[in-house]
């Protein structure tokens, strides 16, 4: 093989670890807010059945989601590990945005990562209720993170006159 296609072959094979990983992350992050059965993450048209089965088999394997069983259903939620290796991720990210100067670091956090996690999770609560208005754990965690955005953007009025 020349040179040249190895090169793609290589920059083909790192690009399709990253939409795996990326998909893998997307898949952690819904069990996360939304414990939920195959058949519900197969309604969710993210992926095809094998790919689904594949995701799952490697996020357990992984450690960072576990099987409960729930009135005779089997469900899927991600596990302590996975909300610590996300957090410690963060921190990763924080040290790496400005390891020298902890003001630059919340700054970041406070106006661009905190406000976007909190904004779209406000948003997949909404779509989830409108599936299941009925659902008062929902209503609950709703009003739970719709109070903290408020603080959170109150908190950014703040800091950003000092």
């Amino acid at each position: 093989m020349k040179r040249k296609d190895l090169k793609i072959k290589e920059a083909q094979g790192r690009k399709s670890r990253e939409i795996g990983t990326a998909n893998l992350n997307k898949l952690l992050m819904h069990l996360r807010y939304n414990p939920s059965t195959f058949t519900e993450l197969e309604e969710l048209k993210l992926f095809s059945k094998p790919v689904l089965l594949k995701h799952l088999r490697t996020l357990k394997k992984q450690g960072l989601i576990q099987k409960q069983l729930k009135d005779d259903k089997v469900i899927y939620l991600a596990t302590e590990r996975a909300v610590i290796e996300a957090t410690a991720h963060i921190k990763k990210l924080i040290n790496y945005i400005a390891p020298q100067q902890p003001k630059h670091a919340i700054n970041f956090m406070t106006q661009y990562i905190l406000p976007s996690l909190t904004a779209e999770t406000l948003r997949l609560l909404k779509t989830e209720i409108s599936k299941n208005p009925q659902d008062e754990t929902l209503k609950k965690s709703l009003e739970k993170i719709e109070a903290a955005h408020k603080i959170l953007l109150e908190s950014m009025e703040w800091y950003q006159k000092i």
